[in-house]
């Protein structure tokens, strides 16, 4: 059987003073490449906004990569940009 071409494990942390920031990391596989990400979601849209991002982003991310070059990830961080920023506003 053919291996899927991106493998993942998430963990996801929230702890902040104001409770709106939202925190997540991932590792993945994309293309062969090892891939750890990590991210904060500033809550300044409020923690709503902070706990969609926290989520949504990193799995989105691996799933537009098509490898883990530079190239690749930032194609990718684009589109989950856009695509979080309909997330948010749908749900405000």
């Amino acid at each position: 059987f053919p291996l899927p071409s991106a493998m993942a494990a998430v963990g996801l942390c929230v702890r902040s003073k104001k409770g709106e920031d939202a925190m997540s990391w991932l590792e993945a596989e994309a293309g062969g490449e090892a891939l750890l990400l990590i991210m904060v979601a500033d809550g300044h849209a409020g923690s709503e906004a902070a706990q969609i991002s926290a989520d949504n982003a990193l799995p989105l991310v691996v799933s537009k990569t098509k490898d883990g070059s530079a190239a690749s990830l930032q194609a990718a961080l684009r589109c989950v940009c856009e695509r979080l920023h309909s997330l948010v506003v749908s749900t405000s």
